[in-house]
């Protein structure tokens, strides 16, 4: 059963389950502080707080499932969670788990987030995925802290740049490039020819420069700090997306090329 509700009768004398009073458990629930207002109660009497801390909630999340209370689930405000209760309290009422249609892999570090913890895998890639995740359920302050552990590397200098990061063979490079969430201010590019794809995604790169450049295949932007980025004699800037990003500057491109990429919707 996905939550247990208190049994009751109808006019006919048959029993059902009572879900009236999940309806009082949100009612009392107060984004403002992330808590449960708990009513003066009688003795003996079970206040919102304790029903909400005693509904268990089963999960089924792309086939991987999970068990925990109403009153974790309902811990942030304003979530997919605290929503989807909203609508329908008895969701379970057929007493089989209730299904959710993402990647179960991810969503224990969703519930642990929930639970109060905060540890969070180093592997990039993992990172990236569970901020999808996050994201998606409406986290705002666990898709922030995975962002602060994402850009939390030091600058990457001009240095580190062409001695190993780019792995370019006389201006040519022949690899996929991943330089996403990095901090690239003022670092530049110069006569590079990118025959893979190239992801910059959320990176900081104000004041960098793109000089003779040629993006052969697609080359995400997305979500960047581009204040007074420049792309100067650059090929292949339509295989380029930069939707979300903060281009601050007319300059940063050529005003036909500007052109293009606004008519492309790609910026």
């Amino acid at each position: 059963m996905a939550f247990r509700g208190r049994k009751k009768s109808d006019t006919k004398g048959n029993k059902g389950t009572d879900y009236s009073y999940v309806g009082s458990v949100l009612d009392s629930f107060n984004p403002g502080d992330q808590r449960f207002t708990v009513p003066t109660s009688g003795v003996g009497e079970e206040t919102n707080e304790s029903k909400a801390q005693q509904l268990v909630v089963e999960l089924n999340v792309g086939g991987h499932y999970f068990c925990t209370s109403l009153a974790t689930l309902l811990s942030r405000p304003d979530s997919f969670f605290t929503e989807m209760f909203k609508r329908k309290a008895e969701l379970a009422s057929a007493g089989k788990p209730i299904f959710i249609d993402r990647d179960g892999t991810y969503f224990r570090y969703i519930l642990n987030f929930l639970r109060g913890c905060s540890d969070l895998p180093s592997d990039r890639q993992f990172l990236r995925e569970i901020l999808a995740e996050a994201n998606f359920y409406q986290f705002s302050a666990l898709e922030e802290s995975i962002k602060n552990k994402l850009t939390s590397q030091s600058a990457i200098t001009q240095n580190q740049l062409e001695n190993g990061l780019l792995k370019a063979v006389k201006g040519i490079v022949s690899s996929p490039v991943l330089l996403d969430f990095k901090d690239l201010r003022g670092v530049q590019f110069k006569d590079l020819v990118f025959n893979e794809t190239v992801d910059f995604e959320r990176s900081n790169l104000s004041d960098a420069l793109f000089q003779n450049c040629k993006f052969r295949k697609h080359a995400q932007f997305e979500f960047c700090d581009m204040t007074k980025t420049r792309f100067e004699k650059c090929e292949g800037l339509l295989n380029c997306s930069f939707i979300g990003s903060k281009v601050v500057g007319e300059d940063s491109f050529d005003p036909e090329i500007l052109k293009k990429l606004r008519e492309a919707r790609l910026i």
